[in-house]
């Protein structure tokens, strides 16, 4: 059965399972990262495959110019495995930094 975020939030605090479905959703997100990462290794397409994730996973980010940018310590760790990310964001000074999990972004910029 599938639950939303929303639904997650509601429950936090209210029933005690809800620490396992926030687990399980957690775990599914992991398995299913892994098994992506595991076929791009073995295809040799892990680079692409990274980048592919990156432009997906931050999505209101993009070339210059551009006001936001993913973490700045992305475009370092992956520099030092040669996945170049220059061409995809927008790393300038300007561009303000997101939060590791955008996805939440919204709902904390609200708090």
């Amino acid at each position: 059965k599938e639950y939303t975020r929303a639904m997650h939030h509601s429950i936090v605090t209210k029933e005690t399972v809800a620490a396992q479905l926030i687990t399980w959703h957690n775990l599914w997100f992991m398995l299913n990262l892994l098994t992506e990462m595991r076929e791009a290794i073995k295809a040799n397409t892990f680079p692409d495959w990274v980048r592919q994730f990156l432009k997906d996973f931050f999505p209101s980010a993009g070339p210059a110019p551009c006001a936001v940018c993913p973490p700045r310590w992305v475009k370092d760790a992956l520099e030092v495995c040669g996945i170049p990310l220059d061409d995809l964001f927008d790393w300038s000074e300007t561009a303000q930094e997101l939060p590791d999990m955008p996805k939440d972004s919204a709902k904390n910029s609200k708090q």
